[in-house]
């Protein structure tokens, strides 16, 4: 992940930060442990179900979105997209 977020050293500096990789985190990295990806999404919806006083309802994609999730899948994963700054 450091080697796409290219943050200046100006930046680090100032946040008196050695690395990015102290900037940025991820799910593997915060509870020290393996996480269930199922307990992951539960615990997600959960808590946006209890945040937000709503109720989720599962549904399938839409032709539509899944076309939109493909294309920007592949938007985001193109070498020129990451390349771009």
């Amino acid at each position: 992940m450091s080697k796409v977020l290219k943050v200046s050293r100006e930046k680090l500096r100032d946040k008196r930060i050695t690395s990015s990789e102290q900037s940025v985190t991820s799910i593997r990295r915060e509870p020290g442990q393996s996480v269930d990806l199922d307990a992951l999404k539960s615990s997600l919806r959960e808590g946006f179900e209890s945040h937000l006083e709503i109720k989720l309802s599962g549904s399938e994609l839409t032709d539509f979105g899944l076309a939109l999730a493909q294309a920007l899948a592949e938007k985001y994963a193109s070498e020129s997209y990451m390349l771009m700054r």
